[in-house]
């Protein structure tokens, strides 16, 4: 179902970086959090010395789903979540599968592709910004309910993502920005 528990297979090419344990605080975000284009050492999460359960691709609605489930299965007091852009949403089918919008290949044309473009022609930015306010309350909500702090943010605020030198893959935040985000994170928490 939509809140399945925590599974540390679930993304076998993208490994954490240390094992989650009872209580364990931990980080969640999308690739920018799970540091593509640094070392593993280098996030801001491993800076923090937290569990990074953040994965490439993530939605803000996977980001509030694996967060939960995280919560759920190894009660931290505390959890850190870096929320991905807005127009990163998640759709589930008739037969209650988690679709995620993926960009356009064009050497595979075909009914998916058909219903993903007609899709997103239904998006727009107050239902993507409606949709984040909602996952960001509900986590609120869960970890409230359960005393579990949440510091969160997002790519942009406190320090854009696309401020600093890039990492190595030209695409994603380099290490100046994680060390960023781990000293602005321990000084106002």
């Amino acid at each position: 179902m939509y809140f399945d528990t925590f599974d540390l297979t679930e993304d076998p090419e993208y490994p954490r970086n240390k094992e989650p344990t009872l209580k364990a605080p931990a980080a969640f975000g999308c690739s920018i959090t799970y540091g593509v284009g640094v070392q593993p050492n280098e996030t801001w999460a491993s800076l923090l010395g937290l569990v990074n359960c953040s994965a490439p691709g993530s939605s803000n609605d996977k980001i509030l789903r694996r967060s939960i489930s995280y919560c759920n299965t190894f009660n931290p007091d505390v959890i850190y979540v870096c929320w991905t852009f807005d127009q990163r949403r998640e759709w589930v089918d008739e037969t209650g599968e988690i679709l995620r919008w993926q960009p356009y290949n064009s050497n595979k044309p075909n009914e998916e592709y058909r219903w993903r473009m007609a899709h997103l022609e239904l998006q727009n930015s107050h239902w993507d910004k409606y949709n984040a306010l909602k996952n960001k309350f509900m986590l609120n909500m869960f970890c409230s309910s359960r005393k579990i702090k949440l510091v969160d943010f997002n790519i942009i605020n406190p320090i854009p993502h696309d401020s600093m030198p890039l990492g190595s893959d030209n695409l994603h935040p380099g290490p100046e920005w994680h060390a960023a985000i781990a000293e602005y994170l321990s000084q106002t928490n």
